[in-house]
């Protein structure tokens, strides 16, 4: 058994798809009126439209890694990413590599973390 997808409810998918895809860069995949598909590597995720407000006290997260974190971090903020912080300190290191990461959220409140291992220092 293997994850397929994962669905994040929001009220205003068509706000949710800009998000996603012009501001965080992921590419879609397929689009319904009501259903936004989006390419997550092995994982696809969906923006599925619900009638009312979002009430998500579930804090679940989406990851993305990044073979160029530093670059990506810089892209996604000049594209309007609202991260709450700078990359790193280091998550943990492996092998001469530090895991970094930076924090963000959607308009709804949905958690978005970007990742990459860099040189340690």
């Amino acid at each position: 058994m293997e994850v397929d997808s994962i669905i994040l409810r929001t009220s205003d998918v068509e706000r949710s798809t800009e998000f996603w895809s012009e501001v965080v860069g992921l590419a879609i995949t397929n689009q319904l009126p009501a259903y936004t598909f989006l390419e997550g590597g092995n994982i696809s995720i969906i923006l599925a439209a619900i009638d009312r407000p979002v009430e998500d006290d579930s804090f679940t997260e989406i990851v993305l890694m990044s073979d160029d974190v530093q670059a990506e971090y810089k892209t996604m903020a000049e594209r309007g990413v609202p991260f709450e912080s700078d990359l790193g300190p280091p998550i943990m290191s492996r092998d001469g590599k530090d895991l970094i990461a930076a924090h963000f959220q959607d308009f709804e409140g949905h958690y978005g973390r970007l990742t990459g291992w860099v040189d340690s220092a």
